[in-house]
């Protein structure tokens, strides 16, 4: 797209930073995309936002992300998701359970994705307390078990001991 008369635009990014992910050791080139963006003035966006941190999450680059996060302005579920999951999955466990807590006092309402990852989290943890209480949550607000929100919700019940509960949200 350089070498033509076509400009990217805030669409372009995702999905160029989408399709690098295919790419092995492809975080050289994510940067250099992130220096793009920042350069054309469309890391305003957050759809490019989420797109850069999920990228740097994928390559491993946490901080990265940490700092395309910490950065932001504007955060929505996306958001918190993406640095939830890359958090965890770099073993950073209790800090993308903290962003997980902070959601909904800024006014970000959970959605399944990170539902699903937090339950994970607690699962791999043995917190069954919070588990319980994400639980309660999805009760309390009408959210749908739905096969994602479930198996996590068995996974957490069985590994903490609590194999009748397992039971109850399989049955």
């Amino acid at each position: 797209m350089r070498r033509t008369p076509i400009a990217p635009d805030f669409h372009t990014f995702p999905f160029v930073l989408q399709a690098c992910g295919a790419l092995h050791n492809s975080l050289p080139l994510a940067r250099a995309l992130h220096a793009q963006v920042v350069k054309l003035g469309f890391l305003i966006d957050v759809f490019v936002r989420n797109s850069i941190s999920s990228a740097y999450c994928r390559f491993g680059d946490v901080d990265g992300a940490k700092g395309v996060f910490e950065g932001s302005l504007l955060r929505d579920a996306v958001s918190y998701n993406v640095m939830i999951d890359g958090l965890v999955k770099a073993g950073d466990i209790d800090h993308g359970r903290k962003l997980f807590d902070e959601m909904p006092f800024l006014g970000v309402r959970f959605d399944n994705v990170a539902l699903v990852s937090v339950l994970s989290t607690c699962s791999q943890l043995g917190k069954m307390e919070k588990g319980k209480e994400i639980h309660e949550y999805i009760e309390r607000n009408g959210i749908e078990l739905d096969p994602y929100i479930g198996t996590a919700l068995v996974d957490l019940y069985a590994k903490c001991g609590l194999v009748e509960m397992a039971k109850e949200v399989f049955a």
